[in-house]
Order: structure tokens, then sequence, then C-alpha cells
């Protein structure tokens, strides 16, 4: 995790998700990874899109992987439903996205680096 805090930082996003994912993997059952890959999504989530629909995506994706720390770690439980409220901030309206007929529940994949599949939710 040290390591995906260094490249975070340097903003070599893509290799620190996958070192987080690298430390997952060595530990399973530990939620701090996904909570590190979600919030570099959140932090880039405006630079992976070109609307105000598809920008969001990545704040999906972030909720995501907020989610998946919450259940494969009971004690990032609180630490996760936080940073999921946080994200509920940030979700577009469906009025946002209507004229990208998009809809609740479709499935869609987030831009840029981020190139996560994840699933539409509105405010």
């Amino acid at each position: 995790m040290k390591a995906s805090d260094l490249y975070a930082h340097q903003k070599s996003y893509s290799t620190a998700r996958s070192k987080a994912q690298e430390a997952a993997g060595l530990r399973p059952g530990w939620g701090e990874p996904y909570i590190a890959i979600g919030d570099l999504y959140m932090s880039t989530s405006n630079s992976c899109g070109d609307n105000e629909c598809n920008k969001k995506y990545g704040i999906w994706a972030a909720y995501d992987q907020f989610q998946k720390a919450k259940s494969v770690d009971g004690s990032m439980a609180g630490a996760a439903d936080q940073k999921m409220a946080q994200c509920r901030n940030y979700f577009p309206t469906v009025k946002d996205c209507f004229f990208y007929n998009l809809k609740e529940g479709d499935s869609v994949t987030a831009g840029g680096w981020i190139g996560a599949s994840t699933t539409a939710r509105f405010n």
C-alpha cells in the first residue's frame, strides 16, 4: 500500500491501482486497498469524461470499490459507508444524463485511465 500511495502522489494512477490490487491479493479480507482505489477514482473522475454525465462514471466505480471494501472487511464498514455517502453527493441527476439515453441500472464503463465497468446511479 505504501507503493500505491507513492504512485498516486506521482499521478501514476494505473500503477497505484495495480499496487493496491496486488496488496489486496496478498492479504485477502483486507478492505484498505479497495478504499484506496475508490479514492483514486473519486479524485480523478472529472478528468475521465467529456460531459456532465460520463464524468460521473468514475464516481460510480468508486462507490463499487467502497462497497467491496465493506464486503470483504467488516472493520472498514464505517469508513466505507462515509465514502459511499460522499459518492452519493456527486451522483448526477437523471436530467444530467437524459440526453445520453442512460437509465438507472444501465451498465457503463468509466473512461480514461479508470476503465472500470459500473452501474448507473442517480440522485
